[in-house]
């Protein structure tokens, strides 16, 4: 009994412990540098542990930026977010707010299909850069993810190639067909490919669970879920 009582007390100490805005604070003023000071306002939390506001920094130059938004969020901070970042995570109802940025729709009939892709791209998108980094490129649009599963004979650099490939077969969408990959055209410098799902109707558009899901809205569909 006497355990039971201390774990409680210590998840409730911790829990009082817990504050997303200091926590906030810190991450920005880590991710900037060259700062002797740094003022907030406008600091508010949502639901996820998300804390928006804004920040002004007084550099060590003598110089003061102007005042910028942010978004904390998973223990991570952007100091420069989207405006889809700001209306989505900065929102007492995220999931509203994906739907009107994007039409994908958080609810009941749609969360176990959108868990499923979600968690698909994030493996993917993982092991699409582990790739990059063993052979310097992206696998090309003629192979497309199917390189992913193929052995290390058949990869550009065998010697870094997982001998059986980097994952035993490429996943499907939930609805039966395969993720859509496109690498970039060069640009003189790294740039990701493109993966989506055009959703349950397979087409390009669509509402709820036929809406096109892409990287892009993957950190989106993952934070709505958690709600």
């Amino acid at each position: 009994m006497r355990t039971a009582f201390a774990t409680i007390a210590l998840a409730v100490l911790l829990g009082a412990c817990a504050n997303p805005v200091r926590d906030a604070e810190q991450a920005v003023a880590a991710n900037l540098r060259y700062v002797e000071s740094l003022d907030f306002r406008n600091l508010e939390e949502y639901p996820g542990s998300v804390v928006c506001g804004q920040y002004r920094a007084i550099q060590r130059f003598g110089e003061t930026s102007h005042w910028r938004i942010f978004v904390y969020r998973a223990g991570e901070v952007q100091v420069a977010p989207n405006a889809a970042d700001r209306a989505i995570f900065c929102s007492e109802d995220p999931a509203l707010h994906l739907y009107q940025q994007f039409s994908i729709q958080v609810d009941g009939n749609s969360s176990e299909a959108l868990a499923q892709v979600a968690a698909d791209l994030r493996l993917m998108s993982g092991l699409l850069e582990q790739y990059y980094q063993d052979h310097a490129a992206y696998p090309t649009n003629e192979r497309g993810l199917q390189a992913l599963a193929a052995p290390a004979s058949e990869q550009p650099n065998p010697r870094k190639a997982p001998a059986n490939g980097y994952l035993p077969a490429v996943p499907t969408d939930p609805w039966g067909r395969p993720y859509q990959y496109e690498a970039a055209p060069f640009a003189g410098s790294k740039q990701p490919p493109s993966l989506l799902t055009q959703g349950a109707d397979g087409k390009p558009g669509g509402k709820g669970l036929d809406a096109d899901i892409t990287l892009e809205h993957l950190s989106y569909i993952e934070h709505a879920l958690t709600l």
